[in-house]
């Protein structure tokens, strides 16, 4: 019976993924008060924190444990509850018997993704992981989803990486179960051995795996500071690179171009990135990319493709060289100061993300 209920529970919150949208999340909220010594005891604990950003997430975080632990104890009175916290790490998690469940403060579930510190998911591996969104004005704490830690991991192998900017992950609240009575039933009916997790060595060897990359800020280009890693088309051009794109001078266009290195079938493939971007109308900023290829290569590899992200993650736009290409381009777009995204070129299992706010 309970291998029954394991497999089943499985498979219907595997399914939940694909089918989990922005309306079902919000009306069907589970809401849970925060009272006044929850703020008192987030707001002691952490002033503790230097960085002022870093002090306002731990405040939200501690606000979300003990909103956890207060719906928990409520919820599942016979279990044994003990928080856990640890500023330095960054980590905030309950011990709820033999589990280990972990708290992860959102202020806005309308932007469909999760932010979380690489200390979070590394230093502490805990069986779930609950998103809570903290309305600080109202007093209260939606839940917003639950992920088994073994979900993770395989969601992490079968994406084509794990965004970071600056060490905090970007993960989709797609992959969060909005179901917050699976917690229970999870804690009430399975053992703590049903879900495997890693120890920090193992997580740390598949880390390199994931892709990590320092996001750009675009906005900067327009006062001339280029970014590392970028250069100006006159430092990337010389005779031993041969690039096929055009030097042509546009006012008020600020052109950055980047090598990415290829690995396919254990043959090194470089591509010249190049983006370019111009001030518009309504302080929006324009942007152009586009892939040429480089080392006195005529052509693109057929099949190389150039893909932009949003900030989740979603394919916004793709286009994929065919023979004798010798560039391909995105469709020209524009957004405001502030708004992220990613570019991605794959070619066969290769995948590079480049990431950038405007």
């Amino acid at each position: 019976m309970l291998n029954k209920f394991v497999s089943t529970a499985k498979t219907n919150l595997t399914n939940q993924q694909t089918m989990i949208d922005t309306n079902h999340r919000l009306l069907l909220p589970e809401t849970i008060w925060l009272e006044t010594e929850d703020y008192d005891k987030a707001s002691s604990i952490s002033n503790s924190v230097n960085s002022e950003a870093q002090s306002w997430q731990t405040y939200l975080n501690l606000l979300a444990l003990f909103a956890l632990e207060t719906w928990l104890g409520e919820n599942l009175p016979q279990q044994k509850l003990e928080s856990k916290i640890d500023v330095q790490q960054q980590t905030y998690y309950l011990e709820v018997g033999d589990f280990t469940v972990s708290a992860i403060a959102i202020e806005n579930v309308l932007d469909e993704v999760v932010f979380v510190s690489q200390q979070q998911l590394q230093n502490q591996p805990t069986h779930f992981y609950v998103v809570l969104e903290i309305n600080e004005e109202a007093e209260e704490a939606i839940f917003r989803g639950l992920l088994r830690r073994d979900l993770l991991d395989s969601y992490i192998q079968q994406s084509s990486g794990l965004p970071t900017v600056n060490n905090v992950y970007s993960l989709p609240l797609s992959w969060f179960d909005p179901e917050p009575n699976h917690l229970l039933s999870y804690c009430k009916h399975l053992t703590a051995k049903a879900i495997a997790l890693p120890h920090k060595t193992e997580f740390s060897v598949s880390l390199p795996e994931v892709i990590s990359t320092t996001g750009t800020k675009l906005s900067q280009w327009l006062q001339n500071t280029v970014s590392d890693g970028w250069l100006t088309i006159e430092n990337l051009i010389d005779p031993q690179m041969n690039l096929a794109f055009s030097t042509r001078s546009v006012t008020q266009e600020y052109k950055r171009g980047k090598i990415i290195d290829l690995d396919v079938e254990f043959q090194r493939i470089a591509i010249a990135l190049l983006v370019t971007i111009k001030e518009e109308e309504e302080d929006k900023i324009g942007v152009n990319v586009q892939l040429y290829p480089t080392n006195q290569q005529q052509y693109l590899p057929p099949k190389v493709q150039l893909s932009l992200l949003s900030k989740a993650g979603k394919n916004l736009q793709s286009v994929q060289a065919r023979d004798k290409d010798n560039y391909i381009q995105l469709k020209p777009f524009k957004g405001k100061a502030g708004k992220s995204f990613s570019i991605e070129i794959a070619l066969g299992n290769s995948k590079i993300r480049e990431y950038f706010e405007l």
